[in-house]
């Protein structure tokens, strides 16, 4: 039971924490760190050891090729049964501008800068919410703490992928701190995400024959007009008709973005091509889709339905090819999950703090790996993102002191988890 004496001492010292969180922050932000940037992500890394210098972790950078290194930190008593697992990206989008552009700078409570909340002010309540359990003795000592700092969240984690499902199959529980989008709120669930191509291949040759005369409503007086039973792109309309049967038309795409969080098929084809010239029957065709799911019987149900549409006859001669890829798993609301978020929820109410409530999110992240090995994981952990990419890109200063009180209160009342 913590006391109101142990509540204030939480609350004092993550206010004391805020100016050293800050400096990091602001070092972090100036770095160029866009992934793929190796000087600025070795910059980075080192900045990052030096933070950590007080918990005495025990530091690995493991090389990840054309970006440098993810940083993986091991603190606590390692090899304990107790194993908590907490993720920060330290890479920003490799399309932004660089950061003397976009500097780092406080206006008020606000600050500013390229990657602020996403996600290196979210690196900065990790690493100083840690510190706090550990310094206030908060934390059960047979507790091992296993921090990744990973470099290619922006590139879809293709490398740190494998690193943080290792991880992930050892843990008891997962935290992530990509930024909140309402300062009261934690992620309980992701969909996941994958994009799609539909490949046709015309497997005869196409006879032409002359047309002659003029076409109507046209100026065209002759040529070729190429024709054949294997018309690539009627193929091709006739597979995306069928992928969009496969949706639920109540989700849809609009404005950019899904407009459906709950279950069901949210299929979106963005890119056609097919064929060379007007006047000639298309040999080959193409189109690239994007797909949402909110769970992995849906994942399952996508994959059986592309497999049927291979082995459809949609044009005679022609051959229709299907494939997944980048596919990001959903991240899934269990009653482990639930269990954690309540969990935090307490934690709030006990330093004082309004009530926070979960959502759900169509946006993939870390969380979508911890989810995969069933690991009961809580998302947007990190500050409160007033303004996303570029110059608008910040976070609430106010919120780095309030989550960082938080997570090391959840850590103080981990004990009382009961996971089936």
């Amino acid at each position: 039971m913590t006391t109101s004496e142990e509540i204030a001492l939480i609350k004092e010292k993550a206010a004391q924490f805020l100016n050293e969180q800050l400096d990091l922050i602001k070092d972090l932000v100036s770095v160029d760190s866009r992934a793929g940037r190796l000087t600025g992500n070795i910059t980075a890394i080192e900045r990052i050891e030096m933070a950590l210098a007080p918990l005495k972790a025990r530091t690995e950078r493991l090389p990840a090729e054309d970006l440098g290194f993810h940083l993986i930190a091991k603190c606590g008593r390692l090899g304990a049964k107790r194993k908590i697992l907490s993720l920060a990206h330290i890479d920003t989008l490799p399309t932004l501008s660089p950061p003397s552009q976009n500097p780092f700078r406080v206006e008020g409570n606000i600050a500013y800068g390229e990657g602020v909340a996403d996600c290196k002010g979210g690196a900065a309540v990790l690493i100083y919410g840690t510190r706090l359990a550990i310094e206030l003795g908060l934390v059960p000592k047979d507790t091992e703490f296993t921090l990744i700092f990973y470099s290619d969240e922006q590139l879809s984690s293709a490398s740190s992928r494998q690193l943080i499902e290792n991880e992930a199959q050892t843990a008891q529980m997962g935290f992530v701190f990509e930024p909140c989008e309402e300062e009261d709120e934690v992620v309980t669930a992701r969909r996941g995400t994958a994009y799609g191509f539909i490949t046709v291949e015309a497997q005869t040759k196409s006879e032409g024959r002359e047309r002659q005369g003029g076409l109507t409503g046209g100026g065209v007086t002759g040529g070729t007009i190429t024709a054949s039973s294997s018309d690539a792109n009627r193929a091709l309309v006739g597979a995306i008709s069928d992928l969009y049967d496969f949706s639920d038309p109540w989700l849809g795409v609009g404005d950019g973005s899904l407009t459906g969080l709950g279950g069901g098929l949210a299929i979106n084809v963005g890119l056609i091509a097919g064929g060379q010239k007007a006047d000639e029957v298309a040999q080959k065709a193409q189109a690239k889709f994007f797909v949402s799911f909110a769970d992995e019987w849906e994942l399952w149900h996508i994959n059986r339905a592309l497999q049927s549409m291979e082995i459809k006859n949609y044009v005679p001669g022609c051959r229709v090819s299907l494939a997944l890829e980048n596919t990001w798993p959903p991240f899934e609301r269990d009653q482990n999950v639930e269990q954690l978020y309540r969990l935090y929820l307490d934690s709030a109410l006990k330093l004082g703090y309004e009530a926070i409530n979960e959502k759900s999110s169509y946006n993939p992240s870390a969380a979508s790996w911890c989810s995969h090995y069933r690991l009961p994981t809580i998302d947007a952990l990190g500050p409160h993102m007033l303004g996303t990419r570029g110059r608008n890109e910040s976070i609430l200063i106010s919120s780095l002191t309030k989550k960082t009180a938080i997570f090391a209160m959840v850590l103080n009342q981990i004990k009382e988890l009961r996971f089936s």
